[in-house]
């Protein structure tokens, strides 16, 4: 699973990496965190304009769906999509198949259960890389008002060796795309996607303080990815 992310890097950065450009008046700052629950926007590289940083919103809304309470029933169970089975699934399978992205990210968090304790951790690329997370986006249009509401899920796989030691309940990971796997995801190349992405990217990861749970404070700030101890061993990677 992948419910928080973070993308603190700089517009041009974020251009540069991925030699696109930012559709005008983005209003792209960085993001120290971000919760899916919120339905952020957020930048993503789609199939259909690869030469361009579009921003969408985190909870994929097909394009099927009839009005807007079904939209947000719906979008509640679309944060993540499983790549085992999103081809077969309702309201993945016409994404996974045609509607690609990519999802920048430097870091995410996730949760390690120690006990009755949940100890959060901020996971990110061993160098401080912008890396991808695969992505399926679709659009929607309310047919009550016209509006169209650009949206996307990113996709998840089964933990690796370091993830399965911090989700170890569902021992889940967004899918990382190597860069070499980043075109070939954006094509829909890919008949058998799990032995084709490349295993193994390099991440490091370390515990972080309990501000993420917090409901009163502010989350979206540096503090939230700084190293926690919290009075454990061998909690570092």
């Amino acid at each position: 699973m992948c419910f928080h992310n973070a993308l603190t890097t700089e517009a041009v950065k974020l251009e540069n990496r991925y030699g696109a450009k930012l559709i005008p008046h983005s209003g792209f700052q960085p993001v120290y965190h971000a919760s899916a629950f919120d339905n952020p926007a957020w930048p993503v590289i789609t199939n259909e304009f690869p030469g361009v940083v579009q921003i969408f919103n985190w909870g994929l809304i097909p394009f099927w769906v009839k009005s807007s309470s079904q939209a947000e029933d719906i979008r509640r169970m679309t944060y993540n999509a499983r790549v085992e089975s999103m081809f077969e699934k309702k309201s993945f399978s016409v994404p996974a198949k045609t509607k690609r992205c990519l999802v920048p990210s430097t870091g995410f968090f996730e949760f390690q259960h120690m006990g009755k304790q949940k100890i959060p951790w901020f996971i990110s690329h061993q160098k401080n890389d912008i890396f991808s997370m695969a992505g399926i986006w679709d659009v929607w249009t309310d047919p009550f008002n016209g509006k169209t509401i650009q949206t996307f899920s990113i996709v998840t796989t089964e933990a690796n060796e370091l993830m399965s030691k911090i989700h170890n309940t569902k021992k889940r990971m967004p899918l990382i795309l190597n860069k070499n796997d980043e075109a070939p995801w954006l094509e829909a190349g890919f008949d058998n996607i799990k032995n084709k992405i490349s295993e193994n990217p390099s991440l490091k990861a370390h515990t972080v303080s309990g501000l993420i749970n917090s409901k009163t404070k502010t989350r979206n700030v540096m503090e939230i990815q700084k190293p926690y101890i919290h009075g454990f061993d061998g909690l570092l990677f």
